[in-house]
């Protein structure tokens, strides 16, 4: 039986963070950092919330009823689906910024089955950091791209006939991503259209045989609403 393992950062992700730190220390102390444009154009805070879509299937189960015929199923894909995130968007020189951000990434999938201690079903989440510098083409669009790793990936599922949940975790990994931006009128808040490449190797061992468990496709397409709250 699986117990939950203990939750551990990868050194790769202490890695990015301290790049991200430094780079930004490095922007602080230039000289144009204190430019009319700087001044002008402060940093803004960002919240974010996206659909995505793409991917291998990281892992299927079927659920059965008493006659053993197959009366729902659970698909997850390593693109999928849904992703929130808050974030800094940093002046760099003008026309280009640079974004860092912290977000959560989830796909799920439920039956209409349940147990006695909740819904039957699967979930794949993964924390993500991001560092994205892009160029503000005129008003209207955007465009760049960068770096996004994704850690503490893990797959978790609860099926009929127990009321306990297991677990898999996948490696942390680092993945590139780029986009192209459209503002939404005369505000700074705009929606997105990106993608992002990158892949999974399963690091725990796996709870069903329908596991991907090495070089799994997590790349997928998305489209973003980032809303500029400062």
């Amino acid at each position: 039986m699986w117990t939950l393992f203990k939750n551990r950062q990868g050194k790769g992700a202490l890695k990015l963070l301290a790049c991200m730190c430094l780079l930004l220390s490095n922007l602080a102390s230039a000289d144009f950092s204190y430019g009319d444009y700087a001044k002008e154009n402060n940093w803004d805070l960002l919240l974010s919330l996206g659909a995505t879509y793409g991917g291998d299937t990281i892992a299927e189960a079927y659920y059965v009823d008493e006659n053993n015929n197959v009366v729902d199923d659970a698909v997850l894909k390593g693109g999928s689906l849904f992703k929130a995130s808050v974030g800094i968007d940093w002046p760099i020189v003008e026309d280009l910024r640079l974004i860092t951000n912290a977000g959560y990434h989830v796909d799920t999938q439920f039956s209409f089955a349940s147990t006695s201690s909740g819904n039957q079903g699967m979930w794949f989440t993964r924390f993500v950091l991001e560092a994205l510098p892009y160029y503000q083409i005129n008003d209207s669009f955007k465009l760049g791209g960068g770096l996004t790793y994704h850690m503490s990936n893990k797959v978790g599922g609860q099926f009929i006939g127990s009321d306990e949940k297991y677990y898999a975790r996948y490696e942390d990994t680092l993945g590139y991503t780029g986009f192209v931006g459209y503002m939404l009128g005369e505000t700074r808040s705009w929606i997105e259209l990106r993608y992002t490449y990158i892949k999974y190797d399963l690091e725990t061992e796996p709870f069903l045989a329908s596991f991907c468990t090495a070089n799994c496709d997590g790349s997928h397409v998305g489209l973003t609403f980032h809303w500029a709250v400062l």
